[in-house]
């Protein structure tokens, strides 16, 4: 059985093992790990094309129905009916608290000259 000490720099020497190889590390749970050797692609293997990438999206079964401003629309509302609505509002709270949250003179005055030309 061959054993190794992890150094300062939490450094384990394998081995069987080369340099610059890569390692996935997997928790067996109970202090035991495994590593698998991960095969690095080959220096110039040939790349997906952009062409042959939106090709392979075109051709997917699975499209999207819904625009990405509905998506983020959706996760925003289901996210606060998810949590706890009373602390999201604390949080809120908290963070105006250390802030500054007042319009500034010339931003106030601004405002009110645009309302008062605004024919109601």
């Amino acid at each position: 059985m061959a054993m190794s000490t992890v150094d300062a720099k939490r450094r384990v020497v394998i081995p069987a093992a080369s340099p610059g190889e890569t390692f996935d590390i997997q928790s067996q749970g109970e202090g035991r790990l495994l590593l698998v050797r991960v095969e690095q692609p080959k220096p110039g293997a040939a790349r997906t094309s952009r062409a042959r990438c939106l090709e392979a999206i075109a051709a997917s079964p699975l499209q999207p129905t819904k625009s990405r401003s509905q998506m983020y629309s959706e996760a925003v509302a289901e996210y606060v009916v998810r949590h706890e609505p009373d602390s999201l509002t604390e949080q809120i709270n908290a963070v105006c608290a250390e802030v500054d949250t007042r319009p500034d003179a010339f931003l106030a005055s601004a405002a009110r000259r645009v309302l008062e030309r605004t024919e109601w």
